[in-house]
């Protein structure tokens, strides 16, 4: 599994999105809300094009500018949402991220598997165990399409 560890370096306001969270990685992406807050109701929500959608968007907001010192700017973060205005929050220190993929995890002793909607889990056990076990599906490989 990868693990990717960013830091956040600014805030934006922007028409497109309410908020957006912009920092540094090689991958250009970012966490946003959404103009389709529905999406958040639907039980596969993979539907995105690269970056992380957040839910509760305002909240975070106010939340990591806060930890940054600068709560006397949440009015002005409301205000600018409100207005679709755009407006860049530049934070005094580094916010660490860390994103994790992962497909499966237990809950309540229970194995709980999810769609490997990258297609991650075929490499991963490819390096565990090997062509020979090969687990991530059911279809055969030949030696040829693996060169």
């Amino acid at each position: 599994m990868q693990k990717i560890t960013l830091q956040d370096s600014r805030l934006d306001v922007i028409a497109q999105w309410a908020i957006v969270f912009r920092f540094d990685n090689p991958y250009q992406v970012f966490l946003h809300d959404t103009p389709q807050p529905e999406l958040f109701q639907s039980k596969d929500r993979a539907l995105s094009h690269g970056c992380i959608r957040v839910e509760k968007v305002e909240k975070m907001a106010s939340l990591i500018l806060l930890a940054d010192g600068s709560k006397a700017k949440t009015p002005i973060m409301r205000k600018a949402v409100a207005a679709y205005q755009k407006k860049d929050f530049v934070l005094k220190n580094p916010i660490p991220i860390s994103i994790n993929y992962i497909t499966c995890e237990m809950i309540d002793k229970q194995l709980v598997i999810y769609n490997d909607i990258y297609a991650q889990d075929r490499a991963l056990e490819m390096a565990m165990y090997g062509y020979e076990r090969l687990l991530a599906s059911d279809l055969r490989i030949s030696l040829k399409a693996l060169n």
